[in-house]
């Protein structure tokens, strides 16, 4: 099982694969996603992505203006969240 993401020259996000964990930030967490799909929380909020990075059922992403944000699997606090649940939307990091 292996999540993807892409991110294009326009800094905005894709993600595509494995999914249970809401590790592709797409707001829902179906088992899987067959087509590279726009993380619309960045592009709603007009946000560009610089870089991004996953782990195994989390990721992260770091803007064009140096912020980070990350969402998925939060059972170890790979997300900072203080409750443990997962991190069904991109968060940012503060």
């Amino acid at each position: 099982k292996s999540s993807n993401l892409c991110l294009d020259k326009n800094g905005v996000v894709f993600g595509f694969g494995f999914n249970a964990f809401y590790q592709l930030g797409l707001a829902h967490n179906e088992s899987a996603v067959d087509e590279p799909t726009v993380i619309k929380f960045f592009v709603d909020k007009e946000i560009e992505i610089r870089q991004i990075r996953i782990g195994e059922n989390h990721a992260a992403a770091i803007t064009i203006d140096h912020k980070l944000y990350v969402w998925g699997s939060n059972n170890f606090g790979q997300t900072a969240n203080p409750n443990y649940s997962d991190t069904e939307i991109p968060s940012q990091i503060e």
